[in-house]
């Protein structure tokens, strides 16, 4: 099905079904409120080996607002061995470029959701997300400097305010970019939310892939929310990767701005649970052109939650936030913020046997009254720092060796009072070169420095 990038290719009605089966939707397009760029559905929709590729909704408008480059699902969809890919959704508030009416009002623009925008139910099995967008553009002043610009692109994937289970899929390469652009004095807002997804409403996410994601904006002020997915709501994702996902953003006035960036794989401000989760190399970063009158925040390279949070059998590697000032390649820090290489909280965590390995920020802390709780994990090459209105408990586990050096590993934290210890035993005593033994290790042991 072909939709020659001129029209939206189905539209099902409450009460109805359709089957897709072993075909390709593509290049299907709409400009229309609430109409997805190739499919509708408001009854029941299942694509089977389907590959919908390259669809669009786009809006060029003021106070432009796209939904669904490929689907828009109020009722119930079911997907299975099928690929969305190259579809994208865009929208634009450029009216106000060469207009000289000083009391026109801000230009705004959304945009929801890169191959689905969900308010109803989906059950995604073993199906590919590639490559798929949502950007904003707008654009104020060429007249008069005191215009408002707002962008805000959600979803490069999905945006869900409904429930969407995902199971054994792929979810790579799918961006959110915003830009917000004006005269040198316009207020210019750029925001970003999940790389991949947007979750408003229920999503699990299991035995899946969510790499190389993106968020992006550039704006005078500059904010993006998880470089693979942003959740305000409820998730729970369980035996799955999320690696090479970034959080960006760049102030771009030659005046005053800031540039923020929470969540390099994960935005959290509702109820989240991670189980046997990989995080790797994942990243948050912030960029201002200059330390005077700017601020750049950078945090969690990994995640970035306002919530209690569990966190059980999860591995941190390689993630890090950066923040700089382009333009002179240091750090101001009464400006230029980075915190919480692997995690920054603002509240409750419960970490159980997990693992954090070569996680980086410039400074790592925990700013607000919280409870952090970490126990049989394993955490190695990493900096652990805190206020001092911060309750904590690192009790029980493994650091990298039997004889940390706490001066190097915590700041403003308090050792623990007991560790775990590893122990190396050999199957006999006296080797000789020409023989075998057997080494055993055990981590069943706990230490406080000076007893086993």
């Amino acid at each position: 099905m072909d939709g020659k990038n001129a029209r939206s290719l189905v539209y099902i009605s409450s009460g109805h079904s359709i089957t897709f089966i072993n075909i390709t939707i593509t290049h299907g397009f709409s400009k229309n409120y609430k109409i997805g760029g190739a499919l509708t559905n408001y009854g029941t929709l299942n694509l089977i080996n389907v590959n919908i590729t390259n669809n669009t909704h786009s809006i060029n408008t003021h106070k432009a607002i796209s939904y669904g480059g490929a689907v828009y699902n109020v009722g119930d969809m079911n997907i299975y061995n099928s690929t969305f890919s190259g579809n994208k959704v865009t929208a634009s508030d450029t009216q106000e470029e060469y207009n000289s009416d000083r009391n026109l009002p801000d230009a705004v623009a959304y945009a929801y959701g890169g191959a689905i925008y969900n308010t109803g139910t989906i059950n995604s099995y073993n199906s590919i997300f590639n490559n798929n967008l949502a950007q904003t553009n707008t654009l104020t002043g060429s007249y008069y400097s005191d215009l408002g610009s707002h962008s805000y692109s959600i979803g490069g994937a999905i945006y869900n305010n409904g429930l969407i289970n995902l199971f054994n899929n792929t979810l790579t390469e799918n961006k959110v970019n915003s830009q917000a652009k004006g005269e040198e004095y316009d207020y210019k807002y750029a925001y970003a939310y999940g790389g991949s997804i947007q979750n408003n409403g229920t999503l699990i996410i299991k035995d899946s892939i969510i790499n190389y994601n993106l968020a992006t904006s550039i704006g005078r002020f500059s904010f993006a929310n998880g470089g693979s997915i942003s959740n305000n709501k409820i998730m729970d994702i369980i035996n799955s990767s999320l690696i090479g996902n970034k959080v960006s953003t760049s102030s771009v006035s030659s005046t005053s701005g800031n540039a923020i960036s929470y969540g390099g794989a994960i935005y959290n401000r509702g109820k989240l649970n991670l189980e046997d989760v990989n995080l790797i190399n994942n990243s948050a970063y912030s960029s201002v052109p200059e330390s005077f009158d700017y601020e750049g925040y950078s945090y969690g390279g990994a995640i970035f939650t306002i919530k209690s949070m569990n966190i059980i059998k999860t591995k941190f590697i390689n993630n890090n936030v950066t923040s700089e000032c382009i333009n002179i390649h240091f750090i101001i820090n009464d400006t230029i913020y980075a915190k919480g290489g692997a995690i920054y909280t603002e509240n409750n965590l419960k970490i159980i046997k997990s693992v954090f390995i070569n996680n980086n920020a410039f400074k790592n802390f925990i700013n607000n009254p919280v409870m952090l709780n970490v126990s049989n994990s394993s955490i190695n090459n990493n900096i652990y720092s805190s206020n001092n209105s911060c309750n904590y408990s690192i009790e029980n586990n493994w650091w990298g060796n039997n004889t940390p050096n706490w001066n190097q590993i915590l700041v403003n934290v308090n050792a623990p009072e007991s560790w775990i210890y590893l122990k190396v035993t050999l199957s006999k005593d006296n080797i000789n070169v020409t023989e075998n033994t057997q080494i055993k290790t055990d981590f069943n042991w706990l230490t406080n420095g000076k007893n086993v």
